[in-house]
């Protein structure tokens, strides 16, 4: 990944430029594992809620900065934020009773679906517009996680 790291876009280096991934990354994996339980307090649809405006601001500020470090920790943000968007997003459907499995099963399809296709893509979107106007595109994706938490609602087999 570092090897294909534009230089050209906000004069950061590659492994500069590298850091910012790696921080989302960490913030991922460490916010899978606790975002979920510090969220989860405030209900499904607030987690997604938090998730989709919590991406979305900083994925704004990753994309909007021209400083280095501030999108590295803007992509920190992003990461614990966007953490918590899938297992809320889950649990949600799970109330749906009997619909549950048929709406967890789309859902992981369309998943599944961006993470095979998203990358190329997103690669052939930065040769061809630049990194800073690609990263828009996730900007503007995690807007559908804000959208889909302002539309939520509980299932019919909640309480």
């Amino acid at each position: 990944m570092v090897g294909h790291l534009p230089e050209a876009d906000d004069g950061c280096d590659r492994t500069r430029g590298a850091g910012g991934f790696a921080l989302f990354s960490i913030a991922m994996a460490v916010g899978r594992g606790f975002a979920a339980r510090l969220l989860f307090g405030l209900g499904y649809r607030r987690t997604i809620l938090f998730a989709g405006f919590g991406s979305l601001a900083a994925g704004a500020v990753a994309v909007i900065t021209t400083r280095p470090t501030v999108a590295s920790l803007a992509f920190l943000v992003l990461g614990f934020c966007m953490a918590s968007a899938a297992p809320a997003a889950f649990g949600l459907a799970g109330s749906w009773g009997e619909n549950a499995g048929t709406i967890i099963a789309a859902m992981t399809t369309i998943g599944y679906t961006g993470f095979v296709v998203g990358p190329p893509i997103m690669g052939w979107l930065a040769d061809r517009v630049g990194l800073r106007a690609s990263m828009m595109v996730v900007v503007l994706a995690t807007l559908g996680i804000a959208i889909g938490g302002v539309l939520s609602r509980k299932g019919p087999g909640s309480a």
